[in-house]
């Protein structure tokens, strides 16, 4: 008579499943031959309840196992069938049911169903050609049903132990060294594969599974991630932790540092701290000439009583461009540079020259400048030593960001609470950030949309350009941003009132220009737009001309925006 069989999730999950091609050759071989190997089952006695109803009686009632049912200790009468589960034999058995083949079973006795799961564990390592990963999580289901029978002894036992049983309480084994031995693989891949269970994705064990992926490998596939995340977790910790500490929120634009600084008056800004490019970011051979392009400037923007801190990196060629500007210039003290030291950046060894652990910073300052606050002892020497940000750490966000307690020190020194700090060169909005913590206003502008994002996301608030008014200084400037798609590139930088093209064209003339745009139809040549004008007799106008030409041709200069400019010039 044939038993009734069932399949239990809890074991058959033990079972590592046959691929695809191992299946087929499974099933056509039990079609030819027929299921040679008997099916291994089991019944379970700690599932069964004392009593069962019996129709014949009408009652509960006590049974015996008669063959492959449940018989009635009163009557003799049938109850049910007896529910055997498979322990081994499972592929066979769906092959066998789909196919219709007659298969033999071989009952197997065992204490409980944690006995039936190490013994399954056992025969899988000693019938399959399994690899370290399958081994490897077989270990640790054994590992679980170690425990678990100690634990199910110690409680039978009053914590002394069962005299005969395989695991005892008082038993010092190492649980770890013990199902690495038996599943033929290392403690530590033991330890590897648990924390791959725990936290790689279904993608991962599926090529550990199929022998595409070792162990090593996702292990330091997880690490890495696991890494990633909890850096961008200390990152975002880092970033609320100073915004949440902001006194004047600082302001930032997407604008290249000249015209930007156009928009302030001469004199205004009561400290320049900047970490400007340096020459490895510049052009071969351009940076006399990026440096040219901009401090001038910036040096006429800061007040006579202000100070400037720079910088820029130590290279000689790099250091010389900067002296080429800053000798040339009476308006301003150059103090000795500061030095800043940075000991955590290690790099390769050197062979033939020494690693670069420090960056200079300009100083400039004037005789009407306020005294310096250095009150703390360490902070009066130029030579100065703080940590570079350090992405381990998660406060770095940038390549050369530079310290915040760099910054902060800095700011205390040289300014007092609503003092204006700008950094034309914002990036990730270290220097401003400082500063309004410190209750002073900060103030910058990028040309880099990631940098600014950057700044933004750690508090600094981003302000159309559109809302900055002109400065009615010697250099102001209109919003120049319209033109600049429309600008050669080589001219990116310019505005139409840049040294290039300024001082030389009367406002009354660029008046004369605006009335005539409006009336003019867009194919009129720039030639006869400016006719007895400036314009047409100044060689050095060409380059204006051309700008204008372009606009006007898009309908992009209007009386209104020569008007500020000649409003500016006036």
């Amino acid at each position: 008579m044939s038993k009734k069989l069932i399949v239990n999730p809890e074991l058959s999950k033990l079972i590592q499943a046959l691929t695809s091609d191992e299946y087929q050759n499974l099933e056509q071989s039990i079609i030819t031959e027929g299921c040679r190997d008997a099916l291994i089952i089991w019944y379970n006695k700690e599932s069964e309840s004392e009593n069962r109803y019996c129709n014949n009686c009408r009652k509960e009632v006590s049974f015996i196992l008669s063959d492959s049912f449940y018989q009635c200790t009163e009557c003799n009468n049938n109850l049910a069938e007896i529910d055997f589960t498979i322990i081994d034999g499972h592929n066979r058995f769906n092959i066998c049911q789909k196919n219709d083949i007659e298969f033999r079973t071989t009952e197997y006795d065992f204490d409980n169903i944690l006995h039936a799961k190490k013994w399954m564990i056992l025969n899988q390592y000693a019938r399959r050609n399994l690899n370290p990963y399958q081994r490897s999580l077989l270990a640790l289901e054994l590992e679980d049903i170690y425990k678990e029978l100690a634990k199910s002894n110690l409680k039978r036992s009053k914590g002394h132990g069962i005299k005969g049983s395989e695991i005892s309480p008082n038993d010092k084994i190492d649980t770890r060294e013990e199902i690495a031995k038996v599943g033929a693989v290392s403690s530590n891949t033991i330890s590897k594969v648990r924390r791959i269970v725990s936290e790689a994705d279904d993608k991962i064990k599926e090529k550990l599974n199929s022998g595409e992926m070792s162990i090593n490998q996702a292990f330091k596939e997880i690490k890495a991630d696991d890494k990633s995340i909890k850096l961008e977790e200390k990152k975002a910790e880092y970033v609320e932790k100073y915004k949440s500490e902001l006194i004047i929120i600082p302001e930032v634009l997407l604008m290249s540092c000249q015209d930007y600084l156009k928009t302030f008056e001469d004199n205004s800004i009561k400290l320049l701290y900047t970490d400007p490019p340096y020459m490895t970011d510049i052009p071969e051979g351009k940076i006399g000439e990026f440096i040219e392009s901009w401090l001038p400037l910036a040096i006429q923007k800061i007040k006579k009583s202000g100070r400037a801190l720079i910088f820029s990196g130590a290279y000689p060629m790099e250091i010389q461009a900067y002296l080429n500007v800053l000798l040339n210039q009476d308006k301003f003290i150059v103090d000795t540079p500061l030095v800043w030291v940075f000991n955590n950046t290690l790099g390769v060894t050197p062979k033939m020259k020494y690693n670069l652990n420090y960056q200079l910073i300009w100083h400039l300052y004037s005789n009407e400048s306020a005294p310096l606050d250095t009150s703390i002892t360490n902070d009066m020497f130029s030579a100065q030593v703080e940590n570079a940000p350090d992405a381990r750490i998660g406060n770095k966000l940038h390549p050369w960001q530079k310290p915040d307690d760099l910054a902060i020190k800095h700011i205390m020194q040289t300014t007092i609470e609503k003092d204006l700090v700008v950094d034309p060169f914002t990036c990730t909005g270290t220097f401003l950030i400082a500063a309004s913590k410190l209750g002073r206003i900060g103030k910058g502008c990028d040309n880099n949309q990631a940098n600014l994002d950057i700044a933004i996301s750690r508090g600094c608030k981003l302000i159309n350009n559109s809302d900055i008014a002109p400065s009615t200084g010697n250099n102001a400037t209109i919003n120049s941003d319209q033109f600049q798609d429309e600008l050669p590139s080589n001219e990116h930088n310019k505005t139409c009132n840049s040294d290039e093209y300024s001082g030389v064209v009367a406002p009354d003339d660029l008046l004369k220009i605006a009335e005539d745009v409006e009336e003019v139809d867009k194919n009129l040549s720039i030639d006869q737009i400016t006719k007895n004008t400036a314009l047409e007799t100044q060689p050095s106008n060409v380059g204006f001309k051309k700008h204008l030409e372009k606009n006007i041709n898009l309908h992009k200069v209007n009386r209104r925006e020569i008007k500020k400019m000649c409003q500016a010039k006036n």
